[in-house]
């Protein structure tokens, strides 16, 4: 029965760290931000993580466009870019340009 239960919480505990998204992009600093989304990208297949430089380039130019609108810095794109994306996934970040693709199909 003890047997049972340890197998049962290595199951668990395996399953929820799968579904834990992988590494997270840290957004606390350039560096950290840099690095961070080295480590992403080199966590995932070759196909997904073409697609996550894509959803990059979607992110960085709606950033660009609200920067532009608003005559704002280049640093100012880069520190929003930073603070929307801290703490995200591949997978979120590929959800978020997916959304910032359809928003801008509406228009």
């Amino acid at each position: 029965m003890k047997r049972l239960f340890t197998l049962l919480v290595v199951l668990m505990l395996a399953t929820f760290t799968a579904c834990g998204g992988g590494p997270e992009i840290d957004g606390s600093s350039d560096e950290a931000f840099k690095n961070s989304i080295t480590e992403v990208r080199n966590s995932l297949e070759p196909e997904k993580a073409s697609e996550f430089d894509k959803a990059l380039m979607v992110i960085g130019f709606k950033s660009m466009g609200n920067v532009m609108s608003s005559m704002k810095s280049p640093e100012d794109m880069m520190a929003k870019m930073k603070k929307d994306l801290d703490g995200k996934n591949a997978e979120q970040v590929m959800k978020m340009a997916k959304e910032i693709r359809e928003e801008s199909k509406k228009k």
